[in-house]
């Protein structure tokens, strides 16, 4: 019986308890993170814009709207959003870019056709953002059908100067308009005038 255990039974006990201890070192299994929805329904941005005293309008025909902001913490942009003009439905006629206000390098950029019954939004590759830097959401008329009247844009007239605006996480620390066309500097430049309404979605 003896030689039996020493041969059979305690050999097994010990290759059972060396499968025990190495299992029990091993990690459990990793869950992967997924990736934070991208909510267009309540924007931090469209949060401040709505709660600012100020006239909404769709006119002031300019080429180029853009506005400076910061984050008070660490995320990604995932989308953007815009209203535009109805003679330029269907057509890829505003550029949008995200920019390094620190460096001007630009983040992204995208050229689309939005909505113009109402806001509409595209998506892009999340683009990190890194909290208390200054960036620049900027948005160009590429196509105005010849008509400089399809460049006008939805904002708030506000009087100057009125930032920086700050609501919740979200401080927009500067605002232009300008125009271009092919010029080599920006002309009929208004600074902190209005309030561009181009929505982004943060998470």
């Amino acid at each position: 019986m003896k030689k039996i255990f020493l041969t059979t039974v305690l050999p097994m006990f010990i290759i059972l308890a060396a499968v025990l201890i190495t299992g029990s070192g091993c990690p459990a299994p990793v869950t992967p993170t997924l990736p934070l929805p991208c909510d267009t329904t309540n924007s931090r941005y469209m949060t401040l814009y709505n709660a600012y005293a100020g006239t909404n309008f769709y006119s002031f025909d300019m080429q180029v709207y853009e506005y400076t902001f910061k984050t008070n913490a660490n995320g990604n942009i995932c989308s953007v959003g815009y209203q535009g003009n109805s003679n330029l439905a269907g057509i890829a006629a505003y550029r949008i870019e995200l920019i390094d206000a620190t460096t001007n390098v630009v983040l992204y950029t995208g050229t689309y056709a939005f909505n113009s019954s109402a806001r509409s939004y595209q998506s892009i590759p999340n683009i990190a953002i890194t909290a208390n830097q200054p960036y620049i959401l900027r948005r160009t008329v590429v196509n105005n059908l010849g008509n400089v009247a399809n460049t006008k844009s939805h904002f708030k007239q506000i009087p100057s100067p009125f930032v920086p605006i700050v609501n919740g996480s979200l401080t927009i620390t500067g605002t232009k308009t300008y125009e271009q066309y092919g010029a080599a500097s920006p002309y009929n430049i208004t600074t902190n005038g209005v309030l561009p309404c181009i929505d982004f979605v943060f998470n």
